[in-house]
């Protein structure tokens, strides 16, 4: 079950589960019908360092992607992210060919094209692996109830 693009329960060998999930999505515990706990996450701010405990983990975690458990890269659609080293494993593309996608000149942390979030991963969300969910709202001004909806859930924890 989703609400806002973020999971709130899942259905699991006859279970259901309810996930507690941080601003960003990112899942930090996953609790039965009971309220027994099923399976605490902790990890740094760029999804490094996840430590997983419990009887029923989920590979959704870090901003709810799902983690590969061989190559422990996180799943954005787009492109894989390299949470050890907090970038993702390939630079950013855009559908037209243009030299530097999604960059503001004004701001050079938006020239890095394999940056996370243009290394600001607590206050801002990154939904498909291209840029920040502050970029895609200003890109969807002519939506102005959907882009309020996104910027009060899915942008920042303060």
């Amino acid at each position: 079950m989703f609400t806002l693009g973020h999971r709130l329960a899942s259905y699991s060998w006859g279970t259901t589960y309810f996930v507690q999930a941080d601003c960003l999505g990112t899942e930090r515990l996953r609790e039965n019908v009971a309220g027994s706990s099923a399976e605490t996450c902790t990890n740094q701010p760029f999804g490094d360092n996840q430590v997983c405990s419990g009887t029923e983990t989920s590979p959704l975690h870090f901003t709810g992607k799902e983690r590969d458990a061989e190559t422990n890269l996180d799943y954005f659609g787009a492109r894989n992210f390299n949470s050890a080293m907090a970038r993702f494993t390939i630079p950013d593309w855009a559908a037209k060919p243009t030299a530097v996608p999604y960059a503001s000149y004004g701001n050079p942390q938006t020239l890095n094209l394999y940056s996370y979030v243009k290394n600001d991963p607590t206050t801002t969300d990154d939904h498909d692996g291209h840029d920040s969910i502050l970029d895609n709202t200003a890109r969807m001004k002519g939506a102005k109830s959907q882009a309020s909806v996104s910027q009060k859930h899915n942008v920042g924890c303060g």
